[in-house]
């Protein structure tokens, strides 16, 4: 893969050519922006003047309040729509800059019954996202989104996973669904969250392995304990503890089926666009870093899991 320097030099991301855009952008949101305020003023006027003609005075205040709510409605999604053209000139030239056959969809994410065969969290009645990305490196098929998955309700927001979620093809099927989690309970509660977890109603069986440092940062659920412990055995075990250390909140690693799944828990938007922010070499070159970090990690973990389940047959 190739260094950002060697990328800048190649010429395959012109920094002059993103930030014209950028500005152009600027001045197709702000003649939008003046568009919209015109319209709105004129309908405005119009009903005013029906109504003191009229007499029917409350009809000048709910116009103004509908007029009010459906500009704020309607610009929402005009700056969402110049912020989805400025990434796609920039953050899209990035990818391909990896991998001319990647590919970058800014307003879309990983569907919502994949993050569900992760395991990664059960209960949530919330669910979005954005930036997905989708690619092929070293013939191992994985994509990737930020994510938003909260549990709401009348009184309060729970954000139960936020950051980016990851999937990746595995060349075999697990036997069994294996989930590993931030042990959060027995950080907390101590000896008492064990038994918390243990008594859980939404996860797998609780199982131990022989790594006490591991146990310490992640509790394991499994419905195959002799699996669950060759898949965490070695450097894969060593690997996870290492990303647990970088990352704010946690992260996350599970197996099903023929995949296996990451989670990086965190309030990091790593494509995040400011369209009024020039867009200079050292905010690309995070862009570029963060896509390969997260393209090195998948890798590394299926070849830690690849090497943990071939030891497993030579035994």
């Amino acid at each position: 893969m190739k260094t950002f320097e060697e990328v800048i030099e190649s010429g395959m991301i012109d920094l002059q050519q993103i930030e014209n855009n950028r500005q152009e952008q600027i001045l197709l949101e702000k003649a939008q922006f003046k568009k919209g305020l015109m319209i709105a003023g004129g309908s405005v006027v119009v009903v005013s003047i029906f109504s003191l003609a009229t007499g029917i005075f409350p009809l000048i205040i709910g116009v103004l309040i509908i007029a009010l709510v459906v500009f704020l409605i309607w610009w929402q999604s005009v700056k969402k729509k110049y912020i989805t053209s400025t990434k796609i000139s920039v953050v899209e030239k990035v990818i391909k800059s990896i991998d001319e056959s990647f590919v970058y969809q800014p307003t879309k994410f990983i569907p919502k019954a994949t993050f569900k065969l992760s395991g990664f969290e059960k209960n949530y009645n919330s669910y979005t996202g954005e930036d997905y990305f989708y690619g092929i490196i070293n013939s191992i098929p994985l994509e990737f989104s930020e994510l938003t998955v909260q549990s709401k309700s009348k009184n309060s927001t729970v954000t139960v996973f936020r950051g980016t979620f990851m999937a990746i093809e595995f060349n075999r099927n697990f036997v069994g669904r294996t989930t590993v989690v931030p042990d959060k309970m027995e950080k907390a509660l101590g000896s008492f969250g064990r038994v918390l977890q243990n008594l859980t109603f939404f996860r797998d069986a609780l199982v131990k392995i022989n790594h006490p440092d591991f146990e310490k940062n992640f509790a394991i659920y499994s419905t195959n304990e002799a699996e669950a412990q060759q898949i965490l055995s070695g450097s894969l075990a060593n690997y996870l503890l290492e990303l647990q250390s970088k990352t704010e909140r946690g992260i996350y690693f599970s197996v099903n089926g023929n995949k296996f799944y990451l989670g990086l828990f965190n309030n990091k938007d790593i494509f995040h666009v400011d369209i009024k922010t020039p867009i200079n070499e050292a905010t690309i070159r995070q862009y570029y870093e963060d896509t390969v970090f997260n393209i090195n990690m998948a890798v590394n973990v299926f070849y830690y899991l690849e090497e943990n389940l071939q030891n497993q047959y030579l035994n």
